[in-house]
């Protein structure tokens, strides 16, 4: 939800871009805006596969995982009309070595941050971002499957956060595993 309309977002493998729907009326949507890799300077769409939004300040945006460009896409979506890029980060450069194979993103808050979590089908991993600040995101950590006590990251593809208690906690799906972890 942007303002008072209801938007999808839609990440398109094949197309390597975004399509923007408003669904505010469920059986009349409309084309709002679409991007794709390589127009624009968006540099971080090939194989464009995960993607979720997140609220920081007053700006909504949209963090894509790109599975051939091995990296993440932010871009302000506040205005869903006129998209915006903010930034990319791609894995092996500035810290971010767990984003091979980019698939699924989640984000959670923690306190006063905001991290993307990124499951990496190639790296067998992991890649933590803080996002507090979209144009500048940072590296926070990495985890990688046979690695600290880590068994079942080998393919990690879906991602998801739950809160229990105080405790916040990463759920990864590993299709070569054939686990969670």
């Amino acid at each position: 939800v942007i303002g008072a309309n209801t938007y999808a977002l839609v990440a398109s493998y094949f197309d390597d871009g975004v399509q923007i729907i408003d669904i505010t009326t469920p059986l009349e949507p409309l084309v709002t805006n679409a991007i794709e890799d390589g127009v624009g300077g968006f540099t971080e769409l090939d194989g464009a596969f995960g993607i979720t939004t997140v609220v920081i300040g007053a700006n909504t945006y949209a963090l894509v995982a790109s599975y051939f460009d091995d990296g993440v896409q932010i871009i302000d979506i506040t205005d869903p009309t006129v998209l915006t890029l903010v930034s990319s980060v791609q894995d092996g450069v500035g810290g971010f070595t767990e984003l091979d194979g980019a698939f699924g993103i989640t984000t959670e808050e923690i306190g006063a941050n905001t991290y993307a979590l990124v499951a990496s089908y190639y790296d067998n991993g992991v890649q933590i971002i803080n996002m507090t600040t979209p144009s500048l995101p940072t590296a926070v950590s990495a985890i990688e499957d046979d690695v600290g006590g880590f068994t079942e990251l080998n393919g990690a593809n879906g991602i998801t956060t739950i809160e229990i208690g105080a405790n916040t906690y990463a759920l990864v799906a590993s299709p070569v595993d054939n686990g969670v972890q």
